[in-house]
């Protein structure tokens, strides 16, 4: 119950992204708004040079989102008839149905809710996350907060400081008490992940920063400091990330 109770955090975490990237890319598809599409990351090892496939993305003709693919899981979209995403299914690889649902609410061109179902390999449904979104005036996500009906006194908030176009500091509280806070720094370059609309936070959110505008120079929290180096191509897009001498990422565009 522990680790599956982590995983339905992890996914909040996940989806909160989904309609606060940019107010024009709430409600799209994906795609066709970067000068470049991500379509690919590597685990990269900045000391031997070594690269295994982190997270792939496909597209259809017109730049949309198709299906991303990442540890043996895929996800794939249903839209509404506006062309705004109305569900994400994700399979695993071990599973002979779909192993979650996520269903969209739009409210006023912004995601308002989504709720989320998990199901067993038998497709019997585990349980379900409901998150709520809010929004400053400004129209950027200022709270998430999220229920899971298998522990529903709980109660789970993330919230949110902006400056500018990049999220300053994220709080974390649990039944009303703060339990972790995170402070950020930027760069100026291009955040590949912000531009790639509402799939794009959706997919990416695990790992990554896809609801500001650039890309995060420091994360600092109550264990210290964690500082990331870029390269960059002559689009201000970053090829490779490294936080230390073993640990990157590295970037394919297309």
């Amino acid at each position: 119950m522990k680790n599956q109770f982590k995983t339905m955090l992890l996914f909040a975490a996940v989806l909160f992204t989904i309609g606060c990237a940019k107010d024009e890319d709430t409600t799209t598809t994906g795609g066709g708004t970067s000068a470049q599409l991500l379509i690919k990351t590597t685990f990269w090892n900045p000391t031997s040079g070594v690269e295994s496939t982190f997270e792939e993305v496909t597209y259809d003709s017109k730049g949309a989102f198709e299906s991303f693919k990442s540890g043996g899981n895929t996800t794939t979209v249903e839209l509404n008839a506006n062309a705004t995403i109305a569900k994400f299914l994700v399979k695993a690889a071990n599973y002979p149905v779909n192993s979650q649902l996520h269903e969209i609410t739009y409210t006023n061109n912004k995601v308002s809710k989504i709720v989320t179902t998990f199901y067993q390999q038998t497709g019997a449904v585990s349980n379900t996350l409901t998150k709520n979104y809010e929004y400053n005036t400004a129209g950027k996500i200022s709270k998430l907060s999220f229920v899971d009906s298998s522990r529903p006194t709980d109660t789970y908030n993330y919230n949110y400081t902006w400056t500018g176009d990049n999220v300053s500091k994220k709080e974390y509280l649990f039944n009303g008490n703060v339990a972790s806070s995170q402070e950020y720094t930027y760069d100026d370059k291009k955040n590949p992940y912000y531009e790639g609309g509402i799939f794009m936070d959706y997919i990416y959110s695990r790992n990554y920063d896809p609801i500001s505008k650039n890309n995060r120079l420091t994360v600092k929290s109550s264990f210290g400091t964690q500082t990331t180096t870029y390269t960059y191509n002559d689009a201000g897009y970053p090829t490779s990330s490294k936080q230390t001498a073993a640990e990157g990422i590295k970037y394919y565009y297309k």
